[in-house]
């Protein structure tokens, strides 16, 4: 639980007073999981929204918008599964969990969960 606070205060409102900090991070937990369901969704639409206004290709916001697709489907925001999950967000997606487990463990803990 920590651990997900640290995480939430150091990305939430990140030019926020820590007043309005603690207030945003106070409302993302109280919404439980519906609520983590439909942060999930925003970002994901609104990054695919955002590459699409930078004039990437559909096929890139796609790939954005489905980054937190997961292979057995159980991922968000559309539930896709296996190979209907596009490629580049099956790659962006590896890439994006190499980065945390770097950031949690370093380069032994990417080596043993890849070994996986």
């Amino acid at each position: 639980m920590q651990a997900c606070v640290s995480f939430s205060w150091a990305h939430v409102a990140p030019e926020a007073s820590p007043l309005q900090k603690i207030l945003k991070v106070a409302a993302l937990f109280a919404t439980g999981p519906e609520g983590a369901r439909k942060l999930v969704e925003s970002r994901c639409e609104r990054g695919a929204q955002i590459a699409r206004d930078l004039g990437f290709s559909e096929s890139t916001a796609l790939a954005i918008r489905c980054l937190d697709e997961h292979w057995n489907g159980q991922g968000q925001p559309d539930r896709p599964k296996g190979e209907e999950i596009p490629l580049l967000a099956r790659i962006l997606g590896i890439a994006q969990t190499i980065e945390v487990f770097d950031q949690l463990g370093g380069v032994r803990k990417v080596h043993e969960i890849v070994s996986e």
